[in-house]
């Protein structure tokens, strides 16, 4: 996961052997996007091995990892992941063993969706623009998606609406920052999700139907 834009990468796996995991890093992940500069993990075997430190080194990238006393340095990732899992569940129930042929549909709605330490879509920040959807058949373009324009202003237009948004993520990104600091969100709230002050920051429990009002913890 990109740790500004919050886009996600996500594959079903054979398993979790170090050059399995290299090779869809570098298949999958750094030939779409490019070889990024720092990669940070968990302390998972995969990524502690030889093999892996070596392909790091070969492709110039600097790894770090979460430490022992402080593993919520890798919790975006970890939140994400229990997101994934939970709207899996949704879709197989019936079934569990086609849940990987949901995966690429999962990752589609999650880049497309806003995202509250943001306050844009994943998409947005990473291409400028707002991915098509299948909706978007029925309700028309985005607003933004109007008529062509000569190439040049085109460029013009783009760099200066990533300039704003980036700025703009980068302040939301502060406050998200300084409110999980002080252990507590100050973020917007969405609705059927009340946060509980005696849990952990990230823990979160579904509303009641007679509670009004409409709240939501990232």
């Amino acid at each position: 996961m990109d740790y500004f834009s919050k886009w996600p990468e996500a594959g079903a796996l054979p398993n979790h052997e170090a050059e399995t995991v290299a090779e869809f890093l570098v298949t999958q992940v750094f030939t779409r996007f490019g070889v990024p500069g720092e990669l940070h993990s968990d302390q998972g075997r995969e990524f502690e091995s030889r093999v892996f430190r070596e392909c790091c080194r070969l492709l110039g990238i600097h790894k770090t990892r979460t430490t022992p006393l402080r593993p919520q340095s890798d919790g975006m990732v970890e939140r994400f992941n229990a997101t994934l899992v939970t709207q899996l569940a949704k879709y197989c129930e019936e079934d569990q063993h086609d849940w990987d042929e949901w995966v690429p549909y999962m990752l589609m709605a999650y880049r497309a969706a806003e995202h509250e330490a943001t306050g844009f879509t994943p998409s947005r920040l990473m291409f400028g623009r707002e991915i098509r959807l299948p909706v978007d058949l029925a309700t028309g373009k985005p607003p933004d998606e109007g008529l062509p324009v000569p190439h040049t202003e085109y460029v013009r237009t783009l760099q200066r609406r990533m300039e704003e948004t980036r700025h703009r993520a980068s302040q939301h990104l502060k406050i998200a920052g300084q409110a999980m600091g002080q252990g507590r969100s100050v973020l917007p709230w969405g609705s059927g999700v009340v946060s509980q002050p005696t849990q952990e920051a990230w823990e979160v429990t579904e509303a009641p139907e007679s509670v009004g009002g409409s709240v939501h913890c990232c």
